[in-house]
């Protein structure tokens, strides 16, 4: 695998599982959301939204384009140091832990419950905007 290929997976599968699953329902899982990564691109919006109403068009730029970016950016970076360090120990740990972070998926209308109603993930945010 080469830097670019390894880079390109440790930023966009993220982004994909934090922002983009929602949109496909599969069997059991209605409109599956990826809690860690949801959480990740859904702090931004959230944070946004203290500082300016909801809805209003700089915070839903900051949390729907700029934040995401920005992760996606630090990923990048990331990975990019990580794929060059010769500790493959500590690779294989990171994209265990990344792999990991992907598969944990639970059903949208289970976020709307007590448990995890207070956890501000990107597609109820979303949802809630639009």
């Amino acid at each position: 695998m080469t830097a670019l290929a390894f880079q390109l997976a440790c930023s966009v599968l993220p982004l994909i599982a934090g922002t983009v699953l929602p949109l496909f329902s599969t069997g059991l899982l209605l409109q599956p959301i990826n809690l860690i990564w949801g959480f990740v691109f859904g702090l931004g919006w959230y944070v946004a939204g203290f500082v300016a109403n909801l809805s209003s068009p700089w915070v839903v730029l900051w949390g729907a384009l700029v934040w995401p970016v920005l992760v996606c950016a630090f990923l990048f970076v990331f990975s990019g140091k990580l794929y060059r360090h010769e500790w493959s120990f500590g690779r294989r740990l990171v994209l265990s832990t990344l792999f990991v972070s992907l598969i944990i998926v639970v059903p949208q209308s289970l976020t709307a419950g007590p448990a995890f109603r207070n956890i501000p993930v990107y597609p109820n945010i979303f949802a809630a905007v639009y």
